[in-house]
Protein backbone atom coordinates (compact mmCIF):
# COMPACT_ATOMS: atom_id res chain seq x y z
CA UNK A 1 0.00 0.00 0.00
CA UNK A 2 1.39 3.05 -1.13
CA UNK A 3 0.87 6.33 0.62
CA UNK A 4 2.26 10.47 0.31
CA UNK A 5 3.83 11.66 3.30
CA UNK A 6 4.66 15.56 3.17
CA UNK A 7 7.17 16.63 5.60
CA UNK A 8 7.74 20.34 6.52
CA UNK A 9 10.46 21.18 8.62
CA UNK A 10 11.02 25.23 9.76
CA UNK A 11 13.69 25.11 11.05
CA UNK A 12 16.50 27.81 12.88
CA UNK A 13 20.08 27.20 12.61
CA UNK A 14 20.55 23.84 14.31
CA UNK A 15 17.22 23.02 14.37
CA UNK A 16 17.83 22.15 10.39
CA UNK A 17 19.91 19.28 11.63
CA UNK A 18 17.14 17.21 13.37
CA UNK A 19 14.41 18.03 10.43
CA UNK A 20 17.09 17.04 7.90
CA UNK A 21 17.62 13.37 10.32
CA UNK A 22 13.83 13.11 10.22
CA UNK A 23 13.68 13.37 6.58
CA UNK A 24 16.68 10.90 6.32
CA UNK A 25 14.66 8.34 8.41
CA UNK A 26 11.11 8.64 6.06
CA UNK A 27 13.84 8.54 3.07
CA UNK A 28 15.06 5.32 4.14
CA UNK A 29 11.63 3.82 3.72
CA UNK A 30 10.40 5.98 0.38
CA UNK A 31 11.36 7.74 -2.12
CA UNK A 32 11.76 11.26 -2.43
CA UNK A 33 9.28 12.66 -5.15
CA UNK A 34 9.48 16.54 -4.72
CA UNK A 35 11.79 18.66 -2.34
CA UNK A 36 11.42 22.60 -1.90
CA UNK A 37 13.88 25.08 -0.01
CA UNK A 38 13.07 28.46 -0.19
CA UNK A 39 14.82 31.30 2.84
CA UNK A 40 12.41 33.46 4.54
CA UNK A 41 12.94 37.34 4.81
CA UNK A 42 13.51 36.39 8.82
CA UNK A 43 16.29 34.07 8.33
CA UNK A 44 14.40 30.87 8.81
CA UNK A 45 14.95 28.33 6.18
CA UNK A 46 11.52 26.13 4.98
CA UNK A 47 11.87 22.92 3.58
CA UNK A 48 9.36 20.62 2.60
CA UNK A 49 9.79 17.73 1.21
CA UNK A 50 7.67 14.67 -0.74
CA UNK A 51 7.72 10.85 -0.26
CA UNK A 52 5.90 8.03 -1.34
CA UNK A 53 6.23 5.64 1.41
CA UNK A 54 6.06 1.40 0.45
CA UNK A 55 4.04 0.01 3.36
Amino acid sequence: MKHKVKIIILSVLGVLLVGSSVAYAYSQKGTLISQKTEELPDGNIYVEELYEIDQ
